[in-house]
């Protein structure tokens, strides 16, 4: 699961930069994928 910390540490960087980039542990089943999607989730609904 994305970490909530995580997602508001993004959101906090965004605010002073251009981009900002997330990497996600890929090594254990699909969690990789599932916490890019709920980081897209998330990233879409405070928009």
């Amino acid at each position: 699961m994305v970490e909530v910390d995580s997602y508001y540490a993004m959101r906090k960087l965004a605010q002073d930069t251009l981009n900002v980039q997330g990497i996600f542990n890929n090594n254990y089943e699909d969690q990789g994928q599932r916490n890019a999607a709920t980081l897209q989730q998330l990233v879409e609904k405070h928009m």
